[in-house]
């Protein structure tokens, strides 16, 4: 008789639902993934347009110009040019 008693409550048991046990994901976690997503093509675009520029040779020569003219602005000889950008 208590083995009867014993396999009906095991039988009785509350089946777990596999929706009810997974949780579902809220509208802000999908808000923030959609702006990290956007965040992180903006940083491809970005560097890749950074990419350009620094091998683009105008570029550089332009960024040269400029840094050895600061640099007599403020008095240093370019021949002291502590990165040796200026020749």
């Amino acid at each position: 008789m208590a083995e009867e008693k014993k396999s009906t409550e095991e039988s009785q048991a509350t089946p777990v639902n596999s929706k009810d046990a997974k949780k579902k994901k809220g509208p802000l976690f999908w808000l923030a993934a959609g702006c990290c997503g956007c965040l992180v093509i903006l940083a491809c675009i970005a560097g890749g347009i950074a990419v350009l520029c620094l091998t683009s040779d105008s570029f550089k020569e332009s960024f040269e110009e400029s840094y050895c003219e600061n640099l007599e602005k403020e008095g240093i000889d370019p021949s002291e040019d502590p990165f040796g950008i200026c020749k």
